[in-house]
């Protein structure tokens, strides 16, 4: 019994160790805040020609990315981008950026997600899309949207053809991140637990940002990256 009790926290530290190392991935993931808050500067930069827009590969198949569209305005880029979360809260987080093109293209290249160029109704198209699809769930976009989204103003999404769907399995599917805290990841639950029920929705939430253990109902397709747990290792471990 007590041989059983030492493998299991020895497969529960193993976990704890990984959960770590992918919560601070995670971390490094989101792009630093500029220290820029000129808005009015931002909405009139935000009506010059579009120069480019970008979408992360991963946003549909970790459920998270970016999408960024940008405007040349003389030697300034104004860009509004968008942390989209199509599996649940659609536009998780949100920033307006104006600097010099060489920082946006650097910003661009240095992104830890793959970035591939769209076209902007496509884009727009995703960001509206995503946000009424969390809305249905009883989500709105994050507080700091309003000014980015400006954006987009005279962005034309019917030019778009391309259906989206969010959701994981057909069910909304909520993972907390490094920066959900334990109110904010209980708020988020108990809303799809009150308009869904049980057993119409996923999740994947921290019990702890220390521990970094997991609990939730994952879909049957999501991948486990934990390490298969070696049990005749550890009984050669024992007889050392």
């Amino acid at each position: 019994m007590a041989i059983d009790q030492r493998k299991r926290q020895k497969k529960l530290a193993k976990q704890r160790a990984k959960r770590k190392a992918k919560a601070a991935s995670q971390k490094r993931e989101r792009p630093a805040r500029s220290s820029w808050h000129g808005s009015l500067e931002f909405e009139l930069a935000a009506r010059a020609p579009i120069y480019r827009c970008y979408i992360a590969d991963e946003v549909f198949d970790k459920g998270l990315g970016y999408v960024v569209v940008s405007r040349l305005s003389g030697a300034r880029i104004a860009a509004g981008i968008f942390l989209v979360d199509a599996y649940c809260l659609g536009v998780k987080d949100a920033m307006a950026m104006l600097k010099p093109l060489e920082f946006f293209d650097d910003f661009i290249a240095n992104l830890p997600m793959r970035m591939k160029a769209v076209e902007p109704a496509y884009a727009k198209k995703l960001v509206e899309d995503a946000i009424a699809y969390a809305r249905d769930l009883g989500f709105e976009p994050h507080p700091d949207y309003k000014l980015p989204q400006k954006i987009l103003n005279d962005i034309d999404a019917s030019e778009c053809a391309t259906e989206f769907t969010f959701g994981k399995d057909g069910k909304p599917f909520f993972v907390s991140g490094p920066y959900d805290s334990a109110a904010r990841s209980k708020h988020i639950l108990d809303t799809l637990q009150r308009r869904f029920g049980p057993d119409g929705y996923h999740y994947m939430m921290g019990l702890s940002p220390d521990e970094g253990l997991w609990i939730g109902d994952e879909p049957d397709d999501w991948e486990e990256d934990d390490e298969e747990y070696d049990e005749e290792e550890d009984e050669e471990e024992e007889d050392k």
